[in-house]
């Protein structure tokens, strides 16, 4: 068995990030014969599938499709997502979410959804507020800092930095849902909202809290 095995099911992206080596291979989407046979296949194995590789995996159309399929067969997804497409698949997602916390497994979500440039002010995706408010589900914010900068969005992924990185992990108090949403008073978009606010002042002060550390951090 192996602990983990990856399935690209599109080599499609919608951003072009100077860190990916990105691909020249023909743009594809896995049909559903394509990932029946392949789900098939692979499930002696293994117990978790990655949808990940050069694409992005909320991209295609048949997303929803896929993770019924895989949760079918016994298989236990991990999406590696940019997080940019989250609002407009939220719906299809919400459900494979809440059958995983349902499992008590965790969600690990990177809520800029794509890596905030250098000196710019940090922007949170709403995709990650929006699943803890309509899942009902607690949020822990973890800040990773890197004491090198490297993989940012104006590096490229061969940019090997002159010094060893050095990575610490803060990991924040457990925010409790219900100090932000109550089904009975709050509209649960308003209450995400308020949610992802709460969210990026954790991040930003966590990242504020290592002095000398250069902003070249990946956040969950």
């Amino acid at each position: 068995m192996f602990a983990k095995i990856y399935l690209e099911i599109t080599n499609v992206c919608n951003l072009a990030c100077s860190f990916c080596a990105g691909t020249t291979r023909k743009k594809h989407f896995m049909t559903r014969e394509e990932f029946a046979f392949l789900a098939d296949r692979l499930r002696p194995y293994t117990d978790f599938l990655y949808f990940h590789l050069m694409g992005e995996p909320t991209a295609h159309p048949l997303i929803g499709d896929f993770l019924a399929t895989a949760h079918a067969r016994g298989f236990r997804v991990i999406l590696t997502t940019n997080g940019t497409l989250l609002p407009k698949v939220a719906d299809t997602l919400l459900a494979a979410s809440q059958q995983r916390l349902a499992q008590g497994d965790t969600l690990l979500i990177f809520p800029e959804g794509t890596r905030t440039r250098v000196g710019e002010a940090m922007t949170l995706q709403r995709g990650a507020a929006n699943i803890a408010v309509r899942c009902n589900s607690a949020v822990r914010v973890v800040v990773i800092h890197c004491s090198e900068r490297m993989l940012d969005k104006q590096s490229s992924w061969y940019n090997v930095p002159p010094n060893k990185p050095v990575f610490t992990v803060d990991v924040r108090e457990r925010i409790n849902i219900h100090d932000f949403y109550d089904a009975s008073q709050h509209e649960p978009a308003l209450a995400a909202r308020q949610l992802n606010r709460h969210m990026q002042h954790q991040l930003i002060t966590g990242l504020q809290s290592l002095s000398g550390t250069k902003d070249a951090s990946a956040l969950s």
